[in-house]
């Protein structure tokens, strides 16, 4: 998943979390805003998580095709790294 569609999708997010808590407090109190922020932290923690594991995947698939040509020389050695993570 392209990262400029999980800003997008959390630009939306974050723009429902505003609209949420300047209306569902006038209709249904503090409740609901809470079940509706329960369910927008949910749904960025699942796409994160689904961010992550695709960039994972995609960095194996190249340490592989890197591990599958023959080194002749240390300076042939790659390092993968993923944003913060170094595999």
């Amino acid at each position: 998943m392209p990262s400029s569609h999980v800003a997008g999708c959390t630009h939306v997010a974050l723009w429902s979390l505003r609209d949420w808590r300047s209306t569902s407090i006038n209709r249904g109190g503090p409740t609901t805003f809470m079940v509706g922020l329960f369910k927008i932290m949910q749904g960025l923690c699942q796409l994160a998580s689904a961010v992550l594991q695709a960039r994972i995947g995609n960095a194996r698939k190249a340490a592989q095709r890197l591990q599958r040509r023959p080194a002749h020389d240390f300076s042939c050695l790659a390092l993968v790294r993923i944003e913060g993570f170094a595999l």
